[in-house]
């Protein structure tokens, strides 16, 4: 906290403050802004440039007005008590203890002035905005630090022992992985740890597993309040993962076609309707189907849509019986222990040279380049050097023809998510393509959109579809 003598100084030095400001007033105004300063160093734009060393110059409106509404102060003086205060407040961290303390205080004011305006008590933020990949590349090169983007600020529940349950905001900038990383190096106070018993087993770090289940168990209880529905779990499953399983398999089948918030969406941009013979509604929608290049591993049957026992397998429990033979196309044979591939020469040479490869330096140049389009200040040609080994004499074409033998050795994905699009922008559903994306794809990922129970509704199918291959879909949906 700051000196007696700090806010004479202040005073002294901004005189006109006195007339609004008593020195209670002037300590309450220092303790807001030190409670703000995690809501304003998550906020990143041009406009507003904001550092941990020093205070921004101007607040955001939002942050203005409240503290504006907060003491009771007009905008002018509001503004000069900013300029005064905030330097000096500003390099005065913010503990845990001062939270608890300043709670019981200032809660209220976050509530009456603070959550309309995207400001909370309890502002959760990373504690870097930095890239932590990106500081593992500087020692090849790179000199400078890519901030993390895309922030996205989500409303919360913060359950407190001195407080009870008080309204708060998280901001996010990472992954699941990087969710715990971040919590086990920063958030996470082991002062309870050496008092643990030595029995104690159960292990103190969170990690990525435990971050996954926390979200697929909160995304579930909002999808069955929103449908008015109960959320049942098998106590009995052997692991949080086969538990929600099922509840989420069911959800994902209900968010496909009509299970969308938007699926029967219609406005003016996308829906056009005649209504000039009531006895004959004539009614003309547009939508757009393509696909986003969003991939995921699936069975390595072409056009499997059943579901993998585990991230590791390459066939689904129906298709299992397939993992012995081997990989190449066409290739009935059994493979080989420890091997992918049957014991023909040209078979096994394939395999040999897949795990060649990923040990070559071709391979390893493949990730440098990789590595320039996230660093382009990096100059690849000086790292490699020059080589030409990868050159090869062409010996003309084989007996056998140009067209090589093919053979699976990862996991296949699916071929791309399909969206259906209405023309005003607003995304009617979704569907997944496995295989590719064909003309009786895309008709399939269209009547998904049909609801059996409404078909006599006039908007509930596009009336006009504009895709890749429309003529082709078009006659697949004729």
């Amino acid at each position: 906290m700051l000196e007696l003598q700090e806010l004479v100084t202040i005073l002294q030095r901004y005189p006109s403050l006195t007339v609004h400001l008593t020195l209670e007033a002037l300590s309450k105004f220092i303790h807001l802004i030190r409670l703000l300063k995690p809501y304003l160093l998550t906020i990143k734009s041009p406009a507003f440039q904001v550092s941990a060393e020093e205070s921004p110059e101007h607040l955001p409106r939002n942050v203005h007005d409240f503290l504006k509404l907060s003491m009771d102060l007009d905008d002018e003086v509001t503004k000069l008590a900013w300029l005064a205060v905030s330097p000096v407040a500003w390099i005065v961290e913010t503990d845990i203890e001062t939270l608890r303390h300043s709670g019981q205080q200032y809660i209220q004011l976050f509530i009456d002035h603070g959550l309309a305006r995207g400001i909370a008590f309890y502002h959760f933020a990373p504690p870097t905005v930095l890239c932590y990949e990106c500081s593992k590349w500087r020692s090849i090169g790179g000199s400078s630090e890519r901030e993390l983007k895309e922030s996205m600020t989500f409303p919360i529940t913060v359950f407190t022992q001195d407080f009870g349950p008080v309204p708060g905001l998280q901001t996010s900038m990472s992954s699941a992985m990087n969710c715990a990383r971040i919590y086990n190096e920063s958030l996470a106070g082991h002062q309870f740890s050496p008092t643990l018993p030595i029995t104690y087993f159960k292990s103190l770090e969170l990690d990525t597993e435990d971050v996954w289940n926390g979200l697929f168990l909160y995304w579930l209880l909002v999808d069955c309040q929103e449908n008015g529905l109960r959320l049942e779990l098998d106590h009995g499953a052997s692991s949080q993962a086969q538990r929600l399983e099922r509840p989420l398999h069911a959800r994902n089948l209900r968010m496909s076609g009509p299970g969308q918030e938007e699926w029967n969406h219609a406005c003016d941009d996308c829906c056009w309707i005649d209504n000039t013979d009531q006895q004959n509604l004539r009614v003309l929608r547009s939508v757009v189907v393509d696909g986003t290049d969003l991939q995921r591993i699936t069975c390595e049957v072409h056009d499997c849509t059943n579901t993998l026992g585990s991230l590791r397998d390459f066939f689904c429990p129906e298709h299992q019986y397939l993992s012995v033979y081997c990989v190449v196309d066409s290739c009935k044979a059994l493979a080989g222990d420890g091997f992918k591939t049957c014991a023909d020469k040209d078979h096994r040479k394939m395999e040999e040279d897949k795990n060649l490869q990923n040990k070559a330096m071709f391979r390893l140049k493949r990730r440098l380049m990789r590595l320039q389009n996230l660093r382009p200040e990096l100059n690849i040609a000086d790292v490699l050097g020059d080589d030409d080994d990868d050159d090869e004499l062409c010996n003309g074409k084989p007996e056998s023809g140009n067209r090589p033998r093919r053979a699976r050795f990862s996991h296949r994905l699916t071929h791309n998510e399909e969206l259906c699009v209405a023309s005003c922008g607003i995304i009617l559903g979704r569907a997944t393509f496995y295989g590719s994306e064909a003309p009786n794809g895309v008709r399939v990922c269209t009547l998904l959109l049909e609801d059996p129970p409404c078909l006599s509704r006039l908007l509930d199918i596009p009336h006009a579809l504009v895709s890749h291959s429309n003529v082709s879909s078009s006659r697949n949906l004729a």
